[in-house]
């Protein structure tokens, strides 16, 4: 399926779309095996877990708008931008970094990622990401 969006899509393949999966994949194998707690709201106590988790967050940050142009093809600015924004919100759901900054919150973690998920596939559509 091309990851593309156009105007003769439903709003549920939209929304398929912008949500970045083989890099969240990653960020879930990778923050596994590095033992990350994605269950406690509380940073682990070896720092050198908490450092890793960091970088991997900031470099699947980095290379999803890069993976999303060179292997998915996606060519549209606005969608590999919800796309990498997209990817940070759902870390957000996880945990990780955002435990470690002491900017999670369990509660506030799916009510965000629920909006997030259902508000730019209503607003964006071809025009505006072809711009």
């Amino acid at each position: 399926m091309p990851r593309q969006i156009n105007d003769t899509q439903q709003f549920t393949d939209k929304l398929v779309k912008f949500i970045p999966t083989e890099i969240i994949g990653a960020y879930t194998v990778l923050a596994s095996t590095l033992n990350f707690d994605m269950v406690e709201a509380t940073p682990v106590p070896d720092s050198t877990q908490n450092q890793l988790i960091q970088v991997v967050f900031a470099v699947l940050l980095l290379l999803t708008p890069v993976y999303l142009w060179k292997i998915s093809n996606v060519r549209h600015r606005m969608q590999l931008l919800i796309s990498t924004i997209s990817f940070a919100v759902w870390v957000y759901l996880l945990g990780g970094p955002f435990v470690v900054w002491n900017l999670y919150d369990a509660t506030v973690a799916p009510v965000f990622v629920v909006l997030w998920a259902l508000i730019p596939p209503l607003f964006v559509n071809a025009e505006s990401v072809a711009a």
